[in-house]
Formats: structure tokens, sequence, C-alpha cells
């Protein structure tokens, strides 16, 4: 990453949550590693099993949800193993809105303006942490950290569960 840096190069890292081996501690965890490597950008992802397909076949018995509509790789349609379906889309949803708080958003362009040929490409920048930023307040991204927080009583919302607030 600081190769990548050192030459005007900004960083957008996709992170997909929801593996075997991930637990409540995983988006915090994860949070500390992007500021530390100073990543520029992310997008987040839930593990999704697609019908016909082998992580489906393996998953066989821990899918909650089989509205196609929730099938967009922001949604927990299964049970995973490390914590519950709630808090996986909670820990989704608290990761994405933290990462694009303001007072990140500003480090991070601080920090960028500072790199060689940081100044140049600097709007760029802006304009990819304001759109996430503005997409994070459009669509109500909220969730929480279910490593401090408890899962409360999940919701069923059209077959779906849902992080209650």
């Amino acid at each position: 990453i600081r190769i990548l840096h050192a030459h005007g190069i900004g960083i957008e890292a996709g992170i997909v949550f929801g593996f075997e081996g991930d637990d409540p501690g995983v988006f915090a965890r994860t949070l500390k590693i992007l500021d530390e490597l100073e990543v520029d950008a992310i997008q987040a992802s839930i593990v999704t099993p697609l019908p016909g397909t082998p992580l489906a076949k393996s998953m066989k018995g821990r899918i909650l949800d089989t509205d196609w509509a929730h099938y967009d790789f922001h949604h927990a349609v299964f049970q995973p193993r490390g914590m519950t379906a709630v808090e996986l889309k909670a820990g989704h949803d608290w990761i994405t809105r933290e990462f694009y708080q303001p007072w990140r958003i500003a480090k991070r362009l601080a920090r960028y303006a500072l790199r060689p040929k940081g100044l140049k490409s600097l709007p760029f920048a802006a304009g990819i942490n304001l759109a996430y930023f503005g997409r994070v307040r459009k669509w109500g991204i909220r969730g929480w950290n279910p490593e401090v927080t408890p899962c409360p009583a999940p919701v069923v919302d059209g077959g779906g569960l849902i992080p209650t607030d």
C-alpha cells in the first residue's frame, strides 16, 4: 500500500464478512487495520451463498432467507457459524458507516493531500469518499458493533432477518 501511495495511487479495499472464522470482533479489528494501513475507500460485502453454487450447497440447512431481493451481498441470508445473522448484518452496516464518518473522511483526505501527486488527485478521492458518505446517509446505513452491543431479538421482514436499532 505504501508503494502504491508513493506513486499517487489510492487504495479501495473490497472486504467480505461472514466467513466461517469470523466472529463479532471482526468488524472492529478490520476497521482498525483499515485505518492503520491508510486505505482510502472500502466496499464491504456479506458472503452470499447464491443458489446453485457449491457455497450454497455447503450451507444447506443454514440458509435463512430465500428472497432473491436479499441476495445483494448486503443482507445476511444464512446463519454464520461465529455470530448471528443479525450481528453479521449489523456489523457490516456499522463498519460501512464508521469508515465513512465525516471525521474519518477528513483525516483520509488530509493524508491523501500530503502524498506524492495527492493534490492532483484529491478531487477524485474526495468525490469517492463523499459519494459513499452520501450513500450511507441516503440509505440510512447504521448497524452497530456486535462485539460491544449484544444482539437484540431478530426482526423478520419479508422472510429476511434485519437488525433492530
